[in-house]
């Protein structure tokens, strides 16, 4: 809970709407939608090793594997 960068997004009514349509247009299982919604709602990085999450997630968000999260964000540092 004390992670610098931790935030915590609660599940309304609304956003779990959103994550079963999400989940059933993308053929995405209960938690893998979940990540993958919050991360579009977010505009943030999927970060997976789950190779069907990665290939089922919509265009509009960005996912990749830890790999190629590290090196992405050493380029943008430079």
């Amino acid at each position: 809970m004390e992670l610098p960068h931790l935030m915590l997004v609660p599940m309304e009514k609304e956003s779990v709407r959103e994550i079963l349509k999400m989940a059933a247009r993308y053929r995405l299982r209960g938690a893998d939608a979940v990540y993958v919604a919050t991360a579009f709602r977010y505009g943030t990085w999927l970060v997976t090793l789950d190779h069907e999450q990665k290939r089922r997630v919509p265009k509009a968000v960005h996912s990749c594997t830890p790999g190629e999260a590290l090196m992405r964000l050493r380029s943008l540092r430079h």
